[in-house]
């Protein structure tokens, strides 16, 4: 959806020090088991969206601590659990089942192939791999320009009935 590479609004987190705040903040927002479109960074200096910090991910993978955004999901369904589960033991007797049935539906996927929004997440953990991988490729492209030596123990035949090799006397 946001993936205009001519988009420059996450500029506004112009520093490291902005971006851990911001990716802090979202991380404790996800956490706490709101939606990601519901986060905003207000700070003194700026203010931005979700949009925004998704996007910073993207071009600063190597800045964050991607498992910090695993945690901070883990704990979002950690909350809605906890009241799912305390309404199935009824213990909180006040909840509304059809109210769960579709957060669950809507942020966790329930029914859904793939209800969650990994595609983002998928990227950035393979942008925050890419130093592993360019290192691999440029072992490949040096073991590419090796020349390959292979012996032959024959000599070449200009024989129309057997071409190809002919094997030494």
């Amino acid at each position: 959806m946001f993936n205009n590479p001519d988009n420059k609004y996450a500029l506004k987190l112009n520093t490291p020090e902005l971006r851990q705040e911001a990716y802090r903040q979202y991380c404790e927002h996800i956490a706490q088991g709101w939606q990601k479109k519901s986060w905003f960074f207000d700070h003194p200096t700026i203010t931005c969206s979700w949009a925004t910090i998704e996007k910073t991910i993207l071009d600063y993978a190597e800045e964050f601590d991607l498992e910090q955004m695993v945690i901070a999901d883990g704990r979002s369904m950690k909350h809605w659990e906890s009241i799912l589960y305390d309404a199935a033991k009824g213990v909180n007797k006040d909840a509304n089942t059809a109210a769960l049935q579709m957060i669950f539906r809507n942020k966790f996927g329930w029914d859904k192939h793939n209800g969650r929004d990994e595609d983002t997440r998928s990227t950035v953990a393979i942008q925050h791999n890419q130093h592993q991988i360019l290192a691999q490729m440029s072992e490949l492209q040096e073991a590419a320009k090796t020349p390959i030596i292979i012996e032959v123990q024959g000599t070449l035949s200009d024989n129309e009935d057997t071409p190809g090799v002919v094997p030494l006397p």
